[in-house]
């Protein structure tokens, strides 16, 4: 079975407020899980979390990830 690729563009998600980046984050992990085996690709994750607010990207990453463990 070929893994699903869902392809998450930073980019845009950067335009958006906080709670609306989670929101549609959380939607793209849900369709990965739904679709398993999935892979999620952030393209222009930079643009999302500069460098100085590295941290709190890897707690928000952290939460989705574990989120995703059965």
């Amino acid at each position: 079975m070929q893994p699903d690729w869902i392809r998450v563009d930073c980019r845009e998600l950067s335009k958006e407020r906080t709670a609306t980046v989670s929101n549609q984050l959380q939607q793209q992990f849900d369709e990965a899980a739904w679709h398993a085996p999935s892979i999620v690709c952030f393209d222009n994750l930079d643009r999302l979390c500069p460098a100085e607010m590295e941290v709190g990207l890897h707690r928000l990453l952290a939460c989705f990830l574990t989120a995703l463990a059965p």
